[in-house]
């Protein structure tokens, strides 16, 4: 598994994956999307199909662990109010 933060950075630099899979975005919208409305989804998912080298780079990416069959979250204290941070800096 890769952390976002480092799928970024490869991007960036040209030896990494350009974007994330359509598994990946899935699994994504999935976990960062509970409990929002579809037209939030849908941002979502447009925003995590642009190449991964038009991010923005935040600390937060590091602890969210992607590979091709599951993404997984390592929470600091409060996992609900990360997860909306999370949201927020992708929609961003």
């Amino acid at each position: 598994m890769k952390s976002l933060d480092n799928m970024i950075w490869e991007a960036k630099h040209g030896n990494g994956q350009e974007k994330l899979t359509e598994n990946q975005i899935d699994l994504l919208v999935s976990l960062l999307g509970h409990k929002c409305r579809t037209h939030t989804k849908d941002k979502l998912h447009r925003r995590l199909s642009l190449p991964l080298s038009l991010f923005k780079t935040y600390g937060i990416y590091s602890r969210l662990d992607i590979d091709e069959k599951s993404v997984e979250y390592t929470p600091g204290q409060d996992y609900g109010s990360e997860i909306t941070t999370l949201r927020q800096c992708i929609l961003d």
